[in-house]
């Protein structure tokens, strides 16, 4: 990831984007589709959670109330700041760091499970992901189990026509068809300038393009 990936991406976070995603829109589905997948690994033997990228910490916050002991790490301060502060009248997460997910302060195999549902969205260079990967791996327990998440080559044009109707024409866009032809050829998601802040996360392009 390239330095000014890593400003852009901070600059996106720290302004708040994740605080009530998965409470809107696709989110909601978002959010019980991947606690559905998560509760399959729980088990008896389970006893503490790595949730590494895991922003405000809404899957963090659902676990730690299950009784799990839950570590948060997030690259954004500001995220994890948030998160801490919604732990003031219910202080259930374990631990709440910042922290790049390429180089944890953890122990070899210290984490039954590890959650790793963010940082890939933005390590776009095959080798950071491995080291990500690696690094995953490296604090998990043998035996333990690692979920990931990634957007994949088809993840802008599929959410295009998902929200393509009356209010938003936005796969009519040059710039935005553009930027999928570019991702379908390598795979590659490059925001296009005259929409600075799409992403298939962050539906905000111009104000046509939001939702309430």
């Amino acid at each position: 990831m390239l330095e000014k990936d890593t400003h852009e991406i901070l600059a996106y976070y720290d302004g708040g984007a994740e605080i009530g995603r998965l409470e809107r829109g696709i989110g909601k589905i978002e959010l019980e589709r991947s606690k559905e997948i998560i509760s399959r690994y729980l088990r008896e033997s389970t006893h503490v959670i790595y949730d590494i990228g895991g922003g405000v910490g809404v899957y963090s916050s659902w676990l730690a109330e299950l009784g799990y002991e839950v570590h948060l790490f997030d690259l954004s301060s500001q995220a994890i700041e948030f998160a801490r502060q919604q732990q003031l009248n219910k202080p259930i997460i374990s631990k709440l760091e910042t922290a790049d997910a390429r180089n944890l302060d953890r122990k070899d195999e210290s984490a039954d499970i590890v959650l790793l549902m963010g940082p890939l969205y933005h390590l776009t260079e095959q080798k950071e992901r491995v080291k990500a990967l690696q690094e995953a791996a490296r604090v998990l327990k043998k035996g333990g189990t690692l979920i990931t998440s990634a957007i994949s080559r088809f993840g802008s044009l599929l959410w295009g026509l998902s929200v393509y109707g009356e209010c938003n024409t936005i796969v009519e866009e040059d710039a935005f068809m553009d930027m999928v032809r570019q991702e379908l050829t390598d795979g590659q998601h490059v925001r296009p300038a005259a929409c600075p802040r799409f992403s298939p996360l962050d539906i905000a392009c111009g104000d046509n393009y939001y939702e309430k």
